[in-house]
């Protein structure tokens, strides 16, 4: 039943997920187009301070979630009463805290744009109301932990991206029809409302006790400490970048980063996806098989990952420059040196992947705190000092330099310290698909690929997709075992199910 609850979750995610991107693609060009870079910098200047703020929820959703698990296998409605009740309070404070420190920020918000010829007054409004767009999200978010934790998320999930959907379409018509960025962020605050009442029905439909006495005695949640060195170090990692272009360059950097970026974040997103569908499996195979066994599933997952971020990042580094360019214009298009450490950044995000599923399905949140707390600290003092001289290359060279010193930490605490293997061996050897990757992208800078149109380019980056996949296959095998044992166990797989 869990597995089916797994796939129908999955299911309902990743279609919606595909048709959000590709409007998500439009919408970035019909802001560029219509709102210009000074509204479209700010915008995202905003979404990096939610961001921020948004730390202030110190990791209670997934706490709560947790909660949830026990109540509801035993169906002890009246404990899964005092969660929910609980939630909504916790999740009320933190909309209010955010929205509090969100004002104070409002004051000081000029000192975040530098060369922006929008009047600061302009800003703040927005901000505030982008802010209230934001908040009531969180203030009614609450009945959503409890079909998440009975894996019935997606009996709303249809219904939540349906809405997402709407919203794009709603915002894409006030902005081509008005102009006006109050006005949209004005739609956004009474589409949020009536969204959360939408969603919310379908959780009451499910626990009708949800809405029984409000005079329960609350519940301790505990566990926040070890979350929230995590989800701190994350939103530096993630959304400094930003926030500094913002602050020490001008509207058009913000605007051909966020472009770039949010082509990259597409990749890393999809990856996530796919690691969550993994992590209760790795999980169970932890517990319920030896230390060898568990050691060997890990090269294996990481291997895997290997042969995915040197096609994925290699095709985006050789491709993405003549998609922008048919995507939002030649003036989009970014400098050399800061294409290629965004290629190796996207490279390093899947790279890491498998380290955090192996982090997660073992619990050692604990261990990796070091990890965390070093990466974020490099990313931002590396672009603070980089930024003046270097502009949006050095910002994100530092975001290259923070995640090739988490991939050492990671490598070792996981192999050295959780495993108990050698570290040296392993770690050279995964040094050398890195390597590989920097000497074909410095030594094969340009392959030509010119197009006329988006069609020949989907065509053209196809192509090369697949002549770069066929290339890294031959090599994986040649000189990679595991790599080979997971080729081996797709083919006996695809063999059982031809005979069946």
């Amino acid at each position: 039943m869990r597995k089916k609850n797994s796939i129908k979750n999955f299911l309902t995610i990743y279609p919606p997920f595909i048709i959000l991107v590709i409007l998500g693609f439009v919408k970035v060009k019909i802001f560029l187009s219509y709102m210009g870079n000074n509204i479209y910098a700010v915008n995202q200047l905003f979404y990096q301070i939610f961001m921020y703020l948004s730390l202030m929820e110190a990791g209670f959703g997934a706490l709560i979630t947790q909660k949830y698990y026990k109540s509801l296998a035993k169906n002890d409605t009246s404990e899964t009463l005092r969660i929910y009740h609980s939630s909504k309070r916790i999740m009320l404070k933190v909309a209010i805290s955010i929205l509090s420190v969100g004002l104070i920020i409002c004051l000081f918000i000029k000192h975040f744009m530098n060369n922006n010829s929008l009047d600061v007054f302009y800003i703040q409004i927005a901000f505030v109301l982008f802010l209230m767009k934001s908040v009531v999200e969180l203030a009614m978010f609450a009945p959503r932990f409890v079909l998440t934790a009975n894996q019935k998320a997606y009996l709303m999930n249809l219904r939540i991206n349906f809405l997402k959907i709407l919203e794009i379409f709603i915002e894409l018509a006030v902005i081509i029809l008005t102009r006006n960025y109050i006005l949209m962020l004005t739609f956004g605050i009474f589409f949020r409302i009536v969204s959360n009442l939408l969603i919310n029905r379908i959780v009451f439909r499910e626990y009708p006790y949800l809405k029984g006495a409000r005079k329960v005695a609350p519940v301790k949640i505990k566990g926040v400490s070890s979350i929230f060195a995590h989800k701190i170090s994350g939103a530096v990692y993630y959304n400094t970048d930003i926030i500094i272009i913002s602050s020490f360059l001008n509207p058009v950097s913000v605007a051909i980063y966020a472009s770039y970026n949010y082509i990259v974040k597409f990749f890393q997103d999809t990856a996530f996806m796919l690691g969550n569908a993994i992590i209760p499996s790795v999980g169970n195979h932890y517990h319920q098989e030896t230390a060898d066994e568990s050691y060997g599933l890990a090269k294996k997952i990481i291997s895997a990952f290997n042969y995915l971020s040197l096609i994925i990042s290699l095709t985006f580094y050789y491709s993405i420059d003549s998609f922008v360019e048919h995507w939002l214009g030649g003036a989009y298009v970014i400098d050399y040196w800061s294409k290629f450490f965004l290629s190796f950044n996207l490279f390093f995000a899947l790279f890491l992947l498998p380290y955090h599923i192996i982090r997660d399905s073992r619990g050692l949140f604990k261990q990796t705190q070091i990890i965390a707390i070093t990466e974020a600290v490099i990313n931002l003092s590396a672009s603070l000092l980089l930024v003046n001289k270097f502009g949006l290359s050095g910002i994100i060279f530092a975001t290259f330099l923070a995640s090739f010193i988490s991939f050492v930490m990671h490598h070792y605490i996981i192999f050295k310290k959780s495993f108990k293997k050698s570290f040296t061996l392993s770690f050279f050897k995964r040094l050398v698909v890195v390597f590989i990757f920097l000497i074909i992208a410095l030594n094969v800078s340009n392959l030509g690929l010119k197009i006329d149109n988006l069609l020949f380019w989907f065509i053209k980056t196809g192509l090369l997709f697949a002549a770069i996949s066929l290339i890294f296959l031959i090599l994986e095998m040649l000189f990679d075992p595991e790599f080979r044992a997971i080729l081996r166990a797709i083919l006996s797989r695809v063999g059982k199910d031809e005979q069946e």
